[in-house]
């Protein structure tokens, strides 16, 4: 599925450049009409956009060229092609986007890495590999989120690309309401994120001794959280 993802986004690129290239523009780091040649790729950057340059920006020679314009020499357009008043915050959009990207590659490398260590018969003793799946656990979540940080903030100042602005799209809801909103919002996901390490750390605590030895099904929930199942079930699987 991630080969596919990663397919897909390439395509995905390529059209966005089209209809929306200011930002790609940002996504990659470059201010100039036209990068230099050959272009690095940027891997950090301290834009400054009321100059509209670079402070300081490191990136791997050469790459820029083959990976944008498929060629040694390509060169690449900047956002200064892009009226200022019309261009994204470039820091936001470029490091969305390589978080979002170098997160999809990571996975797409230990999934690669799987199948070779299954054929080997090591896939469940390699503890390198192990430890990544770990370390690699909220990735899913964060790339979600660098991408979604990437699509909103690179097509700013625009709700409708071109068409509305945001600044003219604002609804006339008071401060007030909104914050109270966000405040409430906030508190919720705040108790459900903090309940899942709560109910995960005690049954890991609890180790798999503790537990039956086959995993029964059942439709409802509320049996399955009550506090005899989660504190001993190994009782309430012999009281059943």
């Amino acid at each position: 599925m991630i080969a596919g993802q990663v397919f897909l986004g390439d395509m995905l690129y390529a059209t966005m450049l089209h209809y929306q290239p200011a930002k790609i523009q940002a996504a990659e780091g470059f201010w100039e009409k036209e990068s230099q040649s050959p272009a690095p790729y940027y891997r950090i950057i301290f834009p400054d956009q009321e100059k509209q340059r670079n402070l300081f920006a490191l990136g791997v020679p050469y790459r820029g060229s083959i990976w944008l314009t498929h060629s040694l020499d390509g060169r690449f357009a900047g956002l200064k092609n892009t009226p200022p008043d019309r261009q994204p915050e470039m820091g936001m959009v470029f490091y969305g986007f390589h978080v979002m990207y170098g997160l999809a590659i990571t996975m797409f490398g230990l999934g690669c890495a799987s199948p070779w260590l299954r054929w080997q018969r090591r896939l469940f003793t390699t503890r390198w590999f192990l430890r990544a799946l770990v370390i690699m656990t909220p990735s899913g979540i964060l790339t979600t989120i660098a991408g979604w940080d990437l699509a909103e903030t690179g097509r700013q100042p625009w709700v409708i690309y071109g068409i509305l602005r945001t600044a003219d799209a604002i609804s006339p809801v008071p401060a007030g309401a909104m914050l109270s909103s966000l405040i409430a919002i906030a508190c919720i996901y705040t108790l459900f994120i903090s309940g899942f390490p709560f109910f995960t750390c005690r049954i890991i605590r609890r180790g798999p001794q503790a537990g039956p030895a086959e995993a029964e099904g059942s439709g409802l929930l509320k049996p399955a959280l009550t506090s005899r199942v989660m504190d001993n079930p190994a009782v309430a699987a012999a009281e059943e």
